[in-house]
């Protein structure tokens, strides 16, 4: 990751798609934090976007719309990274201690508009309260 090495970000936030049946929830790395997360789910939520309560694995999320990476996932990741020599880029974010969001939103809403929607909606409130003095 070349121009991951040049740039080195402060943040890194990625928007996915997957099959989860509702909502939209963010992998988590451990860098961040309830004050970089919280904003976004309180502006969806304002616009009537409700965040998954599970993810696309079937698992129930402690915090619904957070998939924070630890635990067994965690574990997982490694042995991943261990095995098949490939990495996560939440995981490579995390080894070089940039916080990593990773927004899935379901592809099976019917209006691409709903989930292409909260994407803007989150990535202006992410970016908003990353610029502010709170952030620096």
């Amino acid at each position: 990751m070349k121009s991951f090495e040049e740039f080195k970000p402060t943040v890194s936030i990625s928007l996915h798609e997957g099959p989860q049946t509702d909502g939209a929830f963010f992998f988590t790395n451990k860098y961040v934090g309830s004050e970089m997360i919280l904003p976004v789910f309180k502006r969806t939520y304002e616009k009537q976007y409700s965040p998954s309560a599970q993810s696309y694995f079937g698992n129930k999320l402690s915090v619904p719309g957070q998939f924070a990476t630890k635990g067994l996932f965690l574990i997982l990741m490694r042995l991943w990274k261990i095995i098949f020599k490939f990495q996560g880029f939440g995981s490579y974010c995390a080894d070089r201690k940039v916080p990593a969001l990773v927004m899935e939103t379901s592809w099976t809403t019917a209006k691409t508009s709903q989930r292409v929607d909260v994407q803007f909606i989150a990535l202006k409130t992410l970016t908003t309260h990353l610029s502010s003095a709170q952030f620096q």
